[in-house]
């Protein structure tokens, strides 16, 4: 992601931490810790700075992946509490390029959305557990670049949310394209269960609801006519908000209108929300990165009630 320095003042939680049991070799977790009323819980993650991304795998474990470090970490719930957290490194990506989106496919296969320092840089990756069962190994998917498109690659905000199955994945990029007065966000959808030769990917125009936001983070269901049901993050300091659209399975010639589900100023007090994931029980738990905070304290895992 694109970073700043920026803080700004939130309302300080409280630290009602209660410490949950790690397994030899892992961080100590902690949590609930926080604000419990209402609809909102909050979870201290003791991890390598900087998550991002988030996803449900098939045995109802949470996956996130840490940008620079490039160790991807399973995280068990138990309820409104953190019962476990697994570190899982990876290898194969390059230094220089941040890991930015996870999703869990089968097999404890992870597709993983990266970016680069540079410019031109975003990709999609699929990881696989190595030999040991502990670590993955990574290789390129699809790499996105302004032919495949239509918008050059800013430095720092390449591929941020990443969503689907083995059948078809779908990739938002931060970059944004301006055009007709208005701020439009790229997300390109990949088939992967098509005979023969891999179609060409489906670039898709979503309209952003700021003057200042992009995205951050989407999960996606398949929807009836082929397409996917998504839900995304929109964020960019003073902005934070759910919102949601239809990828239909071809391109449209007009951007997508998606409609606002819930608005989170109330809820990021200078958070910077950069992963996203519905739970089975219809709660949505989003990832804090703590990279360059905004808000002092460790990684953290939000839980919502359902919109």
């Amino acid at each position: 992601m694109r970073r700043g320095r920026r803080r700004r003042a939130g309302r300080r939680l409280r630290t009602d931490v209660v410490a949950a049991a790690a397994g030899p070799g892992r961080p100590a977790v902690a949590g609930p810790t926080g604000d419990a009323a209402g609809d909102v819980r909050w979870l201290e993650l003791a991890t390598d700075p900087g998550l991002s991304g988030l996803a449900v795998a098939d045995d109802g474990a949470l996956w996130a992946v840490a940008e620079r470090t490039h160790a991807a970490y399973r995280i068990t719930l138990d309820g409104d509490r953190v019962a476990a957290v697994a570190p899982h490194p990876i290898a194969g990506i390059p230094a220089g390029v941040d890991a930015e989106a996870i999703e869990a496919l089968a097999g404890g296969r992870l597709l993983l959305g990266t970016e680069g320092h540079d410019a031109g840089v975003a990709a999609l990756w699929l990881a696989a557990p190595d030999a040991t069962g502990d670590g993955l190994s990574a290789t390129v998917l699809l790499e996105l670049d302004a032919a495949r498109l239509g918008i050059a690659i800013d430095d720092n905000a390449g591929v941020e949310g990443v969503c689907g199955d083995d059948h078809v994945v779908a990739a938002a990029i931060e970059t944004v394209e301006v055009a007709g007065g208005r701020r439009l966000a790229p997300v390109v959808v990949q088939r992967l269960d098509t005979p023969g030769a891999r179609p060409a990917p489906v670039v898709h125009r979503i309209a952003l609801t700021t003057t200042t936001g992009k995205l951050s983070a989407i999960d996606c269901r398949a929807a009836d006519d082929g397409g996917l049901d998504v839900v995304a993050i929109e964020r960019h300091f003073e902005v934070s908000r759910l919102i949601g659209f239809h990828l239909p399975p071809a391109a449209t010639a007009a951007p997508i209108e998606p409609t606002l589900v819930r608005d989170l100023v109330d809820v990021n007090a200078g958070r910077n929300f950069e992963g996203l994931a519905r739970l089975r029980d219809g709660r949505v738990a989003l990832i804090v990165d703590n990279q360059w905070k905004t808000i002092d304290g460790p990684s953290q895992l939000v839980l919502l009630a359902a919109p």
